[in-house]
């Protein structure tokens, strides 16, 4: 089994191209699978870690949540500038 980790730091296994979960180059996030294989419509959203580690792929951590609800979880801890708009890091 080949498994690395993808620039976002998620582990990634290499399932073949065929596999339906499958990237292009044939990988698919860990946490994906194993959402997938604890009953989850992954293809209904995107597989969120409860708790933000990317690392912690026990079924109990993932939930499944719309792009927009992902999106706000990922952006509440992020700075705001004075506008309110994400500061930019240095």
């Amino acid at each position: 089994m080949i498994v690395t980790k993808d620039t976002n730091g998620y582990l990634r296994v290499f399932v073949g191209r065929s596999h339906a979960l499958a990237d292009a180059a044939g990988y698919v996030r860990l946490h994906v699978l194993v959402a997938a294989a604890d009953g989850l419509d992954v293809r209904s959203g995107h597989v969120h870690h409860r708790n933000g580690d990317k690392s912690d792929n026990r079924a109990e951590n993932l939930v499944i949540v719309n792009p927009a609800q992902h999106a706000r979880a990922h952006a509440a801890g992020q700075p705001r500038d004075n506008r309110g708009r994400f500061a930019r890091s240095a």
